[in-house]
């Protein structure tokens, strides 16, 4: 591999994705915390993928009680 690529290219590229996914992060929850209605309507499918199966049933039974 060359040097060049495994100690600069690399590592920058990686630090560079970090940042990216940082930013994301807090874009998303600034929408959740200060846009809770929005939010429940734009990221309804993101909470059954994120949510393992075993733990879906405990979710729909929180939810029916806060209803």
């Amino acid at each position: 591999m060359n040097p060049h690529l495994s100690k600069l290219v690399i590592p920058a590229m990686f630090h560079t994705a970090s940042i990216w996914l940082t930013l994301a992060l807090a874009v998303q929850r600034y929408i959740y915390v200060c846009h809770a209605p929005v939010a429940r309507t734009w990221y309804v499918h993101w909470e059954y993928s994120a949510i393992p199966s075993s733990y879906q049933n405990e979710v729909d039974l929180c939810r029916a009680g806060s209803k």
